[in-house]
């Protein structure tokens, strides 16, 4: 969801699209896990670990035969790597230099499982040695990802491996310290230095608190209708797509 908007995404046919609604950006067949929108150049997110780095070195394959200079970027989770279809993917990619940036968004846990409890015992930067550029990170420093994001765009195919961290359920808005796998105190030591609420902070400090509070304001509001519209929205027909 994040990164459909991120990429310029309607916020209106996101929130239509999670009530099933025929406004939707998948007319309301597709539902939270399959948001596709080619008009904003999403081509897709999909429900299996993996699939969209299959569906992403595709379309970068196609995007190298146009010829237009577009690239492709491809977010992922850190069971990613433990599927086969990811290694087929960075030789492809390696193979015909695709203009493909991999991102691996690594929170530790797999939905209950941790890390530790289930990779190579080889780093993932030595495993993708042999067939890209490889860059390991924190996401503590906001604008920083940015810029080695932008870096690595100019030397694709690529992979960026940020290490962040997941606060509620793999599933659902509540919290899930007391199943026993995490405890609250790991959560709220990383709820503590939040990277998003840091470069919050840091804007203010440099006195743009007027404008940064003006647009949280207008963020609220435009959330807000786009949850009453969706509401009112139609149902998709029989036969609708």
């Amino acid at each position: 969801h994040a990164q459909y908007l991120a990429r310029g995404g309607s916020l209106d046919a996101l929130i239509a699209e999670l009530y099933g609604r025929a406004t939707g950006c998948c007319g309301g067949l597709g539902g939270s896990m399959h948001i596709v929108d080619e008009s904003a150049g999403f081509m897709g997110a999909f429900p299996i670990v993996g699939d969209a780095c299959s569906i992403a070195t595709g379309a970068a394959f196609a995007l190298q035969r146009d010829g237009t200079g577009r690239r492709a970027v491809v977010f992922s989770g850190d069971a990613t790597p433990e599927t086969g279809q990811f290694w087929e993917c960075l030789n492809f990619a390696a193979l015909w230099r695709l203009p493909i940036l991999y991102v691996i968004e690594d929170n530790l846990y797999a939905t209950q499982t941790p890390l530790w409890q289930r990779q190579s015992p080889v780093p993932l930067g030595e495993r993708v040695a042999p067939f890209l550029l490889y860059h390991e990170m924190d996401d503590s420093r906001v604008a920083e990802v940015a810029a080695v994001a932008g870096r690595l765009l100019g030397r694709l195919p690529a992979l960026l491996h940020i290490h962040t961290y997941r606060y509620r359920k793999h599933v659902g808005p509540e919290y899930d310290w007391d199943l026993g796998y995490r405890s609250r105190e790991e959560v709220e030591s990383h709820m503590a230095h939040d990277p998003v609420m840091d470069a919050r902070l840091s804007l203010l400090r440099d006195g743009r608190g007027p404008s940064v509070e003006a647009m949280e304001q207008d963020v609220r509001r435009q959330v807000h209708e786009a949850f009453e519209r969706a509401e009112r929205a139609p149902w998709p027909s029989m036969g609708s797509r």
